[in-house]
């Protein structure tokens, strides 16, 4: 497949797409939303995730700098209580 370089996709809408596989690099995806996405195994490095909110996930052996974000969010709720 050809790949899409040096475009202006602001506003794109996308539903129901195979992405698998797919490489994303240099990037704007400031103000994106996913939503019933299937992220399982994907990468995300070098990148600036703040004020990122991930809300309802299935966060299973997901890691942030090799360290698991249940085992981060178990150890937080210790905190707060």
């Amino acid at each position: 497949m050809d790949a899409v370089v040096g475009q202006n996709l602001a506003g794109l809408r996308v539903n129901d797409v195979n992405l698998a596989g797919a490489s994303l690099s240099d990037v704007n995806l400031s103000g994106i939303r996913i939503d019933d996405a299937n992220m399982a195994g994907a990468r995300i490095s070098n990148a600036n995730l703040s004020g990122l909110t991930v809300e309802q996930c299935n966060l299973t052996g997901m890691t942030i700098d090799g360290v698991t974000v249940t085992d981060l969010l178990v150890a937080y709720g210790k905190t707060q209580q």
